[in-house]
């Protein structure tokens, strides 16, 4: 036995209304979406290797020997 008429909701709780069903349901293309500054392929710069020396001042010291923080610098 099947019940062909609309759900019969339980007192005290408000009837909504139906709502519309949406039939396209294909998602838009992100080119739609995005704006072109977006779509564009970003072109890097080549990166080159760098030599440096670093220079302590105080030549009792042979190498670094990690970082400092919270140093106040007259």
């Amino acid at each position: 036995m099947s019940y062909k008429e609309p759900p019969i909701p339980p007192p005290g709780v408000d009837q909504q209304e139906p709502t519309e069903v949406t039939t396209d349901t294909e998602l838009p293309s992100p080119e739609d979406i995005q704006p072109p500054l977006v779509q564009v392929e970003p072109r890097l710069p080549t990166l080159n290797d760098m030599k440096m020396v670093l220079e302590l001042a105080d030549q009792t010291i042979s190498k670094p020997t990690g970082v400092a923080e919270n140093i106040f610098v007259k």
